[in-house]
């Protein structure tokens, strides 16, 4: 049998295609495997921020919980007395994913009390801060009305 050969001016045009989707592929595939890897270093990051800081929220919580419990911690805060485990003396372990200390101290006005709380994650990666003024406020009665209280009385004799 006889084989037929293509016509001379098409021979190698397969090959020239064939190699430019190569040469393109060499270029996009690093790319791409680069990008991926920074974008998945940048989730982690973040994934690891945001668990800190919802850590350090809960050491507001705590604080607040603290300086409600009683007048006279509300006292010995606003004077600036050192309350036992919140001066980031103690670290606590009640929440899970990380780790958390406390400082309440008084101030900067004279009827506030600055609390200052810093969480970071299991593997001390990430460290985040967050920072309260709380002021011990009382109502001065048992209805605020900005429109009037009207109440009237009748006595059946």
């Amino acid at each position: 049998m006889r084989r037929l050969a293509p016509p001379s001016g098409r021979r190698g045009q397969i090959l020239a295609g064939v190699m430019m989707i190569v040469m393109i592929l060499l270029i996009i595939v690093p790319a791409m495997v680069s990008w991926v890897t920074q974008d998945n270093k940048a989730s982690v990051k973040d994934r690891k921020s945001t668990t800190a800081f919802n850590i350090a929220e809960a050491g507001l919580d705590r604080a607040y919980w603290k300086l409600k419990s009683s007048t006279s911690t509300w006292a010995d805060a606003r004077a600036g007395l050192p309350l036992a485990g919140y001066a980031f003396d103690q670290a606590y372990t009640d929440v899970s994913g990380g780790v958390y200390r406390v400082s309440i101290t008084s101030g900067p006005l004279a009827d506030q009390v600055t609390v200052i709380s810093e969480g970071r994650d299991l593997l001390g990666q990430e460290k985040r801060a967050v920072q309260a003024l709380y002021t011990n406020m009382t109502i001065p009665g048992a209805i605020i009305s900005g429109a009037g209280n009207n109440s009237s009385r009748s006595s059946i004799a």
